[in-house]
């Protein structure tokens, strides 16, 4: 009797081991369905462990002081600005005057537009937007004609010798670019008139207080002002501008304008003083460069290298760097406001 109690206790141990495997191996069979079905809707659907942040972006190259039929790097420069537009989807291009070598275009129809401007960019990228100043060589010509010159282009955009628009960067956030007529301020070219046009004839007092007031009114986050001459240069033979420092700065300054874009000094430089909210910019390396920069403690870079600015800016960010005609990043800055 008691042999048997023991053998039914052992059946009874033996069937409930096989029970207890038996269960087991439909939970671990229903563990494997329920990750294979995970992965399925993953693999579908994308996992995600958090939204993804985008940042919206807005891009434009900049580039001065070019027109030369082609020759001395200006080609070259412009095949590797397409390249930089493609890769970085730019949504627009500055020019910071001296667009014609030597003494301007005379009209509308002058060759150069086609020699050097049209059949020199001609990069399926470059194919946007141009908004462009007046340079003291662009003086040596007609420079109404290079306002005409708006009316029947469809990237060429200079609307009057001076002007302002903003462009939005995102829902939020938008930049006030405000485009500058610097010649008439320069002493050196009003003791010569004759070789500059209309330049005598030019209002500067009103001018100044057109900058002012658009810049007062101006309610955007970023701020950016462009004309030719540097206010401040470290470049040899085209440094600093006087008359600029003591007629401009101060409005720059009043109204926490974050940059100012300039050419004229045939270099790229960055220009970050202590003395001022301003970055000072300047992109005059789109052909010919024969500039010598003088060494500088505001200097943060600067070069002779044949080169052109790419300026990225988000809400909170505007990023520079000066890129040479090989595609090869020459300096970078970036800074948050």
């Amino acid at each position: 009797m008691f042999e048997r109690v023991l053998q039914i206790g052992e059946k009874n141990s033996s069937r409930l081991v096989a029970a207890t495997d038996f269960i087991g191996s439909i939970i671990m069979n229903f563990m494997k369905f329920v990750l294979y079905f995970c992965l399925f809707i993953c693999l579908t659907w994308g996992c995600k462990s958090s939204p993804e942040i985008t940042t919206t972006k807005l891009k434009f190259l900049v580039v001065g002081d070019w027109g030369r039929n082609g020759t001395q790097n200006q080609q070259e420069i412009a095949n590797q600005m397409n390249t930089t537009a493609i890769n970085e989807n730019v949504d627009f291009i500055i020019s910071t005057g001296d667009n014609f070598y030597e003494t301007g275009v005379k009209s509308t129809q002058d060759s150069q537009w086609k020699t050097s401007f049209e059949d020199i960019y001609i990069g399926n990228a470059l194919q946007k937007e141009w908004f462009v100043v007046l340079g003291n060589h662009d003086y040596q010509g007609n420079p109404q004609a290079q306002i005409d010159y708006s009316k029947t282009s469809n990237r060429w955009k200079m609307p009057s010798r001076y002007y302002t628009f903003t462009k939005t960067i995102d829902s939020a956030s938008a930049v006030r670019f405000v485009f500058i007529d610097t010649s008439p301020f320069v002493n050196e070219y009003l003791q010569n008139p004759n070789g500059f046009s209309d330049l005598a004839q030019q209002d500067t007092k009103k001018q100044l207080y057109w900058i002012d007031s658009v810049l007062t009114n101006s309610t955007e986050k970023w701020k950016i002002v462009i004309g030719h001459h540097p206010i401040y240069s470290a470049g040899f033979g085209h440094g600093n501008q006087e008359e600029l420092i003591n007629q401009m700065k101060p409005i720059l300054e009043k109204n926490k304008v974050q940059m100012y874009l300039c050419g004229h000094s045939h270099s790229s430089q960055y220009i970050n003083r202590n003395d001022t909210i301003t970055d000072f910019v300047v992109a005059g390396a789109g052909s010919s460069t024969i500039e010598f920069i003088a060494p500088s403690s505001s200097v943060d870079f600067g070069t002779a290298t044949p080169s052109f600015s790419l300026v990225s800016l988000s809400k909170d960010n505007l990023t520079t760097s000066f890129i040479d005609m090989f595609g090869k990043t020459l300096f970078t800055e970036s800074w948050s406001f």
